[in-house]
């Protein structure tokens, strides 16, 4: 009989799509909207059903939120909505958020923002 699995282990299980981490001297300018704030965001990763990016104001899991991408060099612009599905502070005090989006991205459409 198997024994459990690990928590960290399930976590990795659950993600069916590829996860890419985005260069930090990529220009994708980003901005995230919840309620009347909005704020740019650096991204750590991102694949076709999420992404994880911080922010430098906090908001609570199970928030909904719209998220601007935008990479002008490709000239594509998706606005999408997401759920943050969990928040923690890093180091810096700024606050990294995973989230899943509403409808999962095509192929075309990750390609465009991580060209």
């Amino acid at each position: 009989m198997a024994g459990p699995i690990s928590r960290s282990r399930r976590r990795l299980e659950r993600r069916a799509a590829i996860r890419h981490t985005v260069n930090p001297d990529h220009r994708c300018p980003l901005t995230a909207t919840v309620g009347s704030g909005s704020w740019p965001v650096q991204v750590g990763d991102i694949s076709t059903s999420g992404i994880s990016f911080t922010l430098p104001q906090r908001i609570e899991p199970e928030s909904v939120l719209n998220l601007s991408l935008t990479n002008t060099a490709q000239l594509f612009s998706r606005v999408l909505i997401l759920r943050a599905i969990h928040v923690r502070e890093n180091e810096e005090g700024l606050y990294v958020v995973g989230a899943q989006f509403s409808r999962e991205l095509t192929y075309d459409e990750l390609r465009s923002l991580l060209a």
